[in-house]
């Protein structure tokens, strides 16, 4: 997946957000654009999604993350929710929506490698940081197509039914 088709899925879903009526660096934040990053020493930090939104209620506030993967390896994403986590660097619930366009991997058995480990770590996280992260990894052919309406929908869900 090029850059281009990358900001076009982030751009769509910056688009339903504002639907809702979530508002850019209020509560919807698009990577490092909105200087939206966590800090884990010195000048390293990870990037807080590359779309986020924070739903905030009067005692918490749940994060709906949104990665969009164009690197076959799919499981750095994931794990550095793991590390921000465990360490409490963020201390909120995170729905993670990770997607991953399927083309974008040259090797089917790499892929479904990365796949596998991806819902380990997943299971794992899920076991470890009960009630404090949800992951869901959308394979995706093209824009459009049945997976990506998938997405679409359990998006909309996250951030309707909080």
């Amino acid at each position: 997946m090029n850059k281009k088709m990358h900001d076009l899925i982030l751009d769509q879903f910056e688009a339903i957000a504002k639907e809702y009526n979530f508002e850019r660096k209020k509560d919807l934040f698009r990577g490092q654009n909105d200087g939206d990053k966590k800090v884990i020493g010195g000048n390293v930090y990870f990037e807080f999604g590359d779309l986020r939104i924070s739903l905030r209620t009067t005692s918490s506030t749940h994060h709906v993350i949104i990665e969009v993967d164009n690197s076959p390896s799919i499981v750095n994403n994931i794990l550095k929710y793991w590390y921000m986590l465990e360490k409490k660097i963020v201390k909120n619930k995170i729905s993670l929506i990770h997607l991953f366009n399927r083309k974008a991997s040259k090797s089917k058995k790499d892929l479904e490698a990365n796949i596998e480990l991806w819902k380990f770590i997943n299971g794992k996280m899920e076991e470890n940081l009960v009630n404090k992260f949800k992951g869901n990894l959308f394979i995706f052919g093209d824009i459009g197509d049945e997976r990506y309406t998938e997405f679409i929908k359990e998006f909309k869900n996250l951030i309707t039914n909080h």
